[in-house]
């Protein structure tokens, strides 16, 4: 039987510290409820692969890197309050930064928009923000995150 290419396993092989993860083995148990993945091609956790990295350090990290459909899900599982919107604006703008230089593979297969999953209840009031968030193809939705094949 042949088997079918991995275009996410192989482009994160190919991007310099991360470590691939069979299934959603990368997300935190805490958090592997909150992402629902038909087809899952493997994860990463971007946050813990970089934080002591200089493309990283003391940066604010996008959480974790989903594979399906041969796309690559960026998923941030965060809470969602208003007062949060600044700081997942930083970790969006550091990602589509740090795919464009340091992350090539994943960028040419990523999948937007880019997922702000709440780890509760959603409480945002700033629309100024959130249009903000939207032209970084940021979208906010409530958990789980139902990525379908």
């Amino acid at each position: 039987m042949i088997m079918a290419e991995n275009k996410f396993k192989t482009a994160v092989l190919a991007t310099p510290d991360l470590v691939y993860n069979e299934g959603k083995g990368a997300l935190s148990n805490q958090y592997k409820r909150k992402v629902e993945v038909a087809d899952c091609q493997g994860s990463v956790d971007i946050d813990f692969c970089l934080k002591d990295k200089t493309v990283g350090k003391n940066q604010c990290r996008w959480d974790y890197a989903i594979g399906s459909n041969n796309q690559s899900y960026f998923v941030e599982i965060h809470s969602a309050d208003t007062k949060n919107i600044d700081e997942v604006t930083k970790k969006a703008d550091w990602l589509k930064r740090w795919l464009k230089i340091s992350a090539q593979n994943l960028d040419e297969i990523k999948h937007l928009p880019f997922y702000w999953v709440a780890t509760s209840g959603i409480d945002v009031r700033n629309r100024n923000k959130m249009a903000k968030l939207a032209t970084l193809n940021v979208k906010l939705v409530s958990s789980p995150l139902v990525i379908k094949a």
